[in-house]
């Protein structure tokens, strides 16, 4: 019988079920502004931060930056 190994990797890029994990996993990430938008699809995420938002364009990065982090999502190269 084989050692144990840690899983390192999640949902494997292009599995029918990755975009679908990706949308639950990120249900909980919403904009600090109501008049900002965060699009999500797939493996995708969009601010979108209108001239009139009462929350700049930096403040919501820093927040979406700082969800990633708490939530374990890491950029790939």
């Amino acid at each position: 019988m084989s050692d144990w190994k840690p899983i390192t990797a999640s949902i494997i890029q292009g599995s029918g079920i990755g975009p679908c994990l990706f949308i639950a996993y990120t249900m909980d990430l919403k904009p600090v502004s109501p008049y900002n938008t965060i699009l999500k699809y797939a493996d995708d995420t969009t601010l979108l931060v209108p001239q009139n938002s009462s929350i700049n364009l930096q403040t919501e990065f820093a927040h979406l930056l700082d969800w990633s982090n708490d939530n374990k999502f890491s950029q790939q190269t």
